[in-house]
């Protein structure tokens, strides 16, 4: 599993904190929004951090900014496991 993005960003912090605590592995691939938009665009087409890469390669993004103040995650939602990480903190 990967995580596009930097723990510069409080919204990849928001997500890695957890995946830590909960022993969920994963490799940060560092890209900046404000420098490494093509680097983010190959894993998210909206070129937004975070996002989740799935060992399948199957893209799963994690949008932080949902306009109801909570965590949007697009895709197959039952392929992983972050959801209960996410609604437990």
């Amino acid at each position: 599993m990967k995580l596009v993005g930097n723990y510069v960003s409080h919204f990849v912090r928001r997500v890695a904190i957890p995946m830590h605590i909960y022993g969920i592995d994963f490799e940060l691939v560092q890209a900046s929004v404000a420098t490494d938009q093509a680097t983010i665009q190959k894993y998210n087409k909206l070129a937004r951090i975070p996002s989740l890469i799935l060992d399948d390669e199957f893209n799963q993004g994690v949008d932080l900014d949902d306009p109801d103040g909570g965590v949007a995650i697009t895709g197959n939602i039952q392929r992983i496991n972050l959801i209960a990480v996410t609604n437990e903190t």
